[in-house]
């Protein structure tokens, strides 16, 4: 089914009769895709991530989505938060069983 809705007005078409070069096409961001050069970019990128996560697959690995750390600090955010592993905190609890620290009974 085609539907047609009229003509387009050419002043407000952004859209020249020439192709697009790249740098025009930072101001329409919509229209990079349709592109012949970033649509074979697009179908490159899919192959190589596809050929990746098959091997990966095939050969026992999990892929998993880990958190990004960064060194930034802005504005001291960098303070409000430490690294820990669960293996660090679980040594400190085995140890913590292990060896209590002494009860105000014992020390007074």
């Amino acid at each position: 089914m085609i539907l047609d809705f009229g003509t387009v007005d050419p002043a407000k078409y952004p859209l020249p009769q020439t192709r697009l070069t790249l740098e025009s096409l930072w101001d329409y961001v919509h229209l990079r895709p349709r592109t012949n050069t970033i649509s074979a970019i697009a179908c490159i990128r899919n192959a190589l991530a596809y050929a990746t996560h098959t091997f990966s697959q095939k050969h026992g690995f999990l892929y998993v989505h880990t958190p990004i750390i960064t060194t930034s600090d802005c504005e001291g955010a960098g303070e409000m938060f430490q690294v820990t592993t669960l293996i660090c905190n679980a040594e400190k609890l085995e140890e913590l069983i292990k060896n209590p620290p002494p009860s105000e009974a014992d020390v007074g």
